[in-house]
């Protein structure tokens, strides 16, 4: 029996294979086709919308970098170079360093301090500068000539020891003062020693002395002196000749020329 139930098509809902309900195609009342829309699968679309967005960001930052980089690379190139702590003190010159190790007997084995001796005062400001001196250079041959030596400096030049009395104490010197050539500049004689029936000929000779900064070995000064002393009063004794003296002697230079050539050295402001 019909009791006027509504008898139109209605859209009927399937099962996928997987068990889960779909949906799908139905006819409407004039006969078009509707397709069902799950809303379970609306959570792509912000995902999508977003995940672009990030790739957009990505893009634009990898555009603008240069672009900032380059806008400030004319701002380095016009900033002016300003020379640093370190290419300053390249720019300047270093000491020359020592052409010596030492000087005679005066760093031996049981010297209280080498040369160069980083202990050592400064050599600066006004002087004195309290020095050593010593012989480093051969004789010429056949001839016996003046030596330095820190006992013919003045007694204000001299480094005394501060304990011990009439020492000298080569760890309170700034300078050193090394004699390194001598040489016989003539073979006429200036004059001649006599005592007592020996005799020696006195022959002109040039003294070098080297001048040294005792704390860096650096070189201060080169000195040349010709000898002057007109006097024989250097003239070795008797005794001297039997213990193989040299035949000839080396004229020596004055205690005044000597101390007038150093003085500036000593005295004087550091160099």
């Amino acid at each position: 029996m019909d009791f006027g139930r509504d008898r139109s098509p209605r859209p009927s809902i399937g099962w996928s294979r997987s068990g889960s309900r779909r949906p799908e195609k139905s006819s409407s009342p004039n006969g078009d086709q509707v397709v069902g829309v799950s809303f379970r699968n609306l959570w792509i679309v912000p995902v999508a919308v977003l995940v672009g967005l990030i790739g957009l960001v990505g893009v634009i930052g990898l555009v603008t970098e240069p672009t900032q980089e380059s806008a400030q690379e004319p701002s380095r190139k016009a900033a002016p170079k300003t020379p640093s702590t370190s290419a300053a003190r390249s720019a300047t010159p270093a000491p020359s360093p020592s052409t010596i190790d030492g000087c005679g007997d005066l760093f031996d084995s049981e010297s209280p301090v080498d040369f160069p001796n980083p202990k050592a005062p400064d050599y600066a400001g006004p002087g004195p500068h309290l020095a050593v001196a010593d012989t480093e250079a051969d004789s010429p041959e056949g001839l016996e000539e003046f030596r330095l030596h820190t006992m013919w400096l003045p007694n204000e030049w001299r480094p005394w020891h501060e304990k011990r009395t009439y020492e000298t104490d080569p760890a309170r010197a700034e300078l050193l003062i090394c004699q390194t050539k001598a040489h016989q500049r003539s073979d006429t004689r200036v004059t001649r020693c006599d005592d007592d029936g020996y005799g020696w000929d006195v022959y002109p000779v040039t003294y070098t002395f080297e001048v040294y900064e005792m704390k860096t070995g650096r070189k201060v000064k080169t000195l040349t002196i010709r000898s002057d002393e007109p006097h024989t009063d250097f003239c070795p004794g008797p005794l001297q000749w039997f213990l193989g003296h040299a035949p000839d002697i080396g004229q020596h230079i004055k205690d005044e020329t000597l101390q007038r050539r150093l003085r500036p050295l000593i005295m004087g402001p550091a160099r």
